[in-house]
């Protein structure tokens, strides 16, 4: 059985298609790829298996259940969608930042707090406000808050953004290990192709609005100028 099942996901706004028949499934350990030009549905995508975009036809499956069955506070367990950018941030220190990301759950268990950060190696920061954080830390933080949740999918949008070099490689090979040593399928996009290619399972490129037929990390990379190419 698998746990995302996406069948035939179309999106309109204003008349205008951002996505046309899209369909995909990821199981338990998937780590994805979503790669593609800017503006090709890449995060419309993301935000409609989140259902932070409502109004599309298909259906999208988890667990062999519509999405849209699901209240929000069952999908805040079980999907955690973590956004390319925060608009702001608060002035939260990143212990009640990682607090109120669990907000579903509905307890005062600071376990999976823990765990989380130990996983992405950021205890040290836990009394640390997120307005203090570097651009490498941050995003190790955010990760962590989506760990927290106790999600059995992540929604990734360019959690490798804004980063040197040397971190894009360090949160992909720690995206890679939640997915092979906790189960958790990973869906990601990411510009950062180069750097994260080697780390997944494999890629679904992307080129307007429609997924194009899933590939190797190697094979996508050898072919990688005919997913950008404009048609």
């Amino acid at each position: 059985m698998s746990l995302l099942n996406v069948k035939s996901l179309s999106f309109d706004v204003h008349g205008k298609r951002l996505l046309s028949d899209v369909s995909l499934e990821l199981s338990d350990g998937d780590f994805v790829l979503l790669a593609g030009s800017n503006g090709v549905g890449k995060t419309t995508l993301l935000k409609c298996i989140a259902l932070l975009e409502s109004e599309w036809s298909g259906d999208i499956l988890f667990l062999e259940r519509s999405i849209r069955d699901m209240d929000r506070m069952q999908r805040a367990k079980a999907i955690a969608y973590l956004p390319q950018r925060l608009d702001s941030l608060p002035d939260f220190s990143v212990r009640h930042f990682m607090r109120i990301c669990r907000y579903a759950w509905q307890d005062n268990d600071e376990a999976p707090i823990l765990e989380a950060a130990e996983t992405l190696g950021i205890v040290e920061l836990l009394e640390r406000h997120l307005t203090t954080l570097s651009g490498g830390d941050l995003q190790k933080v955010l990760v962590a808050s989506a760990l927290a949740q106790k999600p059995r999918l992540m929604l990734l949008d360019e959690p490798t953004a804004s980063l040197d070099p040397v971190q894009k490689l360090e949160i992909a090979s720690l995206l890679r290990k939640l997915a092979k040593d906790m189960g958790i399928a990973i869906l990601m996009v990411s510009h950062d192709v180069q750097s994260c290619a080697k780390y997944v399972d494999y890629v679904l490129p992307m080129r307007n609005g429609s997924l194009l037929a899933m590939q190797s990390p190697d094979d996508f990379l050898a072919k990688i100028d005919d997913v950008y190419r404009s048609v």
